[in-house]
């Protein structure tokens, strides 16, 4: 990696939010009890965002 300057790198990152967000996915409980939660059920928008970054700040981003 030595070879390569700092400015020739470009990092991506993608991320998704959904009103189903702050629900956990998993949980704990008492053995032989099944862990649940109450949380909303939506069928409604969904937002994705990808964005491309250099030591230049961001070069490129798109939401859907």
């Amino acid at each position: 990696m030595a070879r390569y300057e700092p400015e020739e790198f470009i990092f991506i990152d993608k991320t998704s939010k959904d009103e189903r967000t702050p629900v956990k996915r998993y949980g704990r409980a008492p053995r032989s009890e099944r862990a649940s939660i109450i949380g909303p059920f939506v069928r409604g928008k969904q937002l994705s965002a990808v964005a491309a970054m250099s030591t230049d700040g961001v070069i490129a981003g798109k939401v859907v």
